[in-house]
């Protein structure tokens, strides 16, 4: 496929060399610095009060006032001097929600910083001197070949993602959630958590503290844009609705079909249409289409095949149905209201070791990967092991996963936002006590304040009649499977 650089929405590329960035792209300067951007990626410039440009705002950031920021130019705080203050600077970005990434550029200190989940993923490159949004905008100079032995084992895009701040490029790396990037020694550095433990909270005000944050988010797109919203058989999407409810008039909810075979989006449609047919808002069936080649590398191209989701991956071409010029909310970091990398056996005397770290990749064993893993336990400021299983979901899984996705689905002026991305409502979440984090209690009860009747439906599983349709649907993908291999068998078989 021929590389199109206007086909990379939302992506960018910051640098000091104008040169690297690609024909067509926005351009803009601040001293030595040098922003390019597709022109789909909304970019604020941040001023000090006499008016002195001191970096830029990337991408869609709800301020704590609950606005949508679309200015030209935002004002920050500074000390004195125009000089920003690190700190006070530092509160300001994450009294944001959203998915964005923040570009300081003051003489005192020069960073790239992401938002709480990392949701508008970043890497960057020493040698070339630059970062961008993904691998593809790096350019092809210097020593940064691919990792062949690395891509091989990670298996991308049938795998699901690189370790940490490891990319497929070499002397290339990814910026991580909690971190800054400093641009002087371009090195990456830890702000979040600073200390060995969040204080705990009552799971009611937990709940407040959440479903206040949500709603704001929600109403600043609502008040903009249209709204688009997935709704399946998980918490995750149900909690999200839950807080959508006051705005629900203006919102298309959908539910994807995944294939004829696909048990899981086959129980997504039954119990949405479910939901929305009892509660009186209408609900929209993708239908599935078979994946076009075409489809399936544009999204690889917009990933830099930095990431595998092959379900999601071969459902690109599904998504494309979606109308264009909406925001498109998704429950992602839902999992952290339920200890995702948890187990049943963990306690505050667990001790997380690299192979519990390893045994997410099928890449783990690689020396690399290892030395990764290793440095980052070494670095991280506390000990609590359930906490650092849930900065580890943070930084690895939504860093290094769900972050890159929403270039691979950028079309048509379409943006995906996740309402739960902000700094509050994650520490609200990790600060609940174990026994809730081990359950669905919190989204339950998010559930219960918000739109109670969303309980009656079951969660992931069938009812009734629904199990026998389920039986029938995984039937028919046992024999696609089986005719898929025979199939293989045949074609191999053949004379060439």
């Amino acid at each position: 496929m021929t590389a199109d650089w206007l086909d990379l929405r939302e992506q960018f590329l910051l640098c000091r060399d104008s040169r690297q960035i690609p024909d067509g792209w926005s351009r803009r300067a601040i001293g030595e610095w040098h922003l390019g951007h597709h022109p789909s990626l909304p970019v604020i410039t941040l001023v000090v009060p006499d008016q002195i440009e001191v970096g830029w705002l990337l991408g869609y950031a709800v301020n704590g006032k609950g606005v949508l920021l679309d200015a030209a130019a935002v004002t920050v705080p500074c000390a004195r001097g125009a000089e920003l203050a690190p700190g006070d600077f530092e509160r300001w970005i994450y009294d944001h929600g959203g998915r964005f990434a923040v570009v300081a550029l003051a003489a005192a200190g020069q960073r790239v910083y992401l938002d709480p989940c990392g949701s508008l993923s970043a890497v960057y490159c020493p040698t070339l001197e630059c970062a961008g949004s993904t691998v593809t905008v790096i350019p092809p100079d210097g020593d940064t070949g691919e990792r062949v032995d690395l891509a091989e084992l990670a298996g991308v895009p049938a795998g699901s993602m690189y370790p940490l701040d490891v990319t497929p490029r070499k002397n290339v790396w990814r910026l991580l959630p909690n971190h800054f990037l400093d641009l002087r020694r371009w090195r990456m550095v830890r702000h979040w958590p600073r200390s060995d433990a969040l204080p705990t909270t009552e799971t009611d005000e937990a709940v407040s503290r959440i479903v206040e944050r949500v709603h704001l988010c929600i109403e600043a797109l609502a008040a903009k844009t249209p709204v688009l919203l997935p709704l399946t058989a998980g918490r995750d999407s149900r909690t999200l609705l839950a807080c959508a409810r006051p705005w629900i008039d203006r919102m298309t909810v959908y539910t994807a079909e995944l294939g004829p075979s696909d048990t899981t989006s086959w129980l997504d449609s039954r119990v949405a249409a479910r939901i929305a047919r009892d509660a009186g808002f209408p609900h929209m069936r993708l239908r599935y289409r078979r994946p076009r080649q075409e489809d399936l590398e544009h999204w690889l191209f917009r990933t830099g095949r930095s990431v595998g989701l092959e379900r999601g991956w071969r459902a690109c071409t599904t998504f494309n149905q979606l109308p264009p010029d909406h925001a498109h909310l998704l429950g992602m970091g839902g999992e952290l209201a339920h200890g995702y990398y948890w187990r049943r056996t963990d306690t505050d005397r667990t001790s997380v070791r690299p192979e519990r770290l390893l045994s997410v990749f099928s890449a783990g064993q690689h020396p690399l990967i290892r030395g990764m893993i290793e440095a980052w336990l070494d670095s991280l400021p506390c000990r609590d092991p359930l906490l650092t299983l849930n900065i580890f979901f943070i930084e690895q899984r939504m860093g290094c996963w769900t972050g890159i996705l929403p270039y691979g689905y950028a079309q048509d002026g379409r943006f995906m936002i996740f309402p739960l991305c902000h700094r509050d409502i994650i520490e609200a979440m990790l600060s609940q006590p174990s026994p809730v984090g081990r359950t669905d209690l919190l989204q339950r009860r998010i559930m219960e304040r918000e739109w109670p009747q969303l309980l009656d439906y079951p969660f992931n599983r069938p009812r009734g009649l629904q199990s026998m349709g389920m039986a029938s649907v995984r039937l028919r993908g046992r024999i696609a499977r089986k005719l898929r291999k025979l199939t293989g068998r045949a074609i191999d078989r053949s004379p060439s």
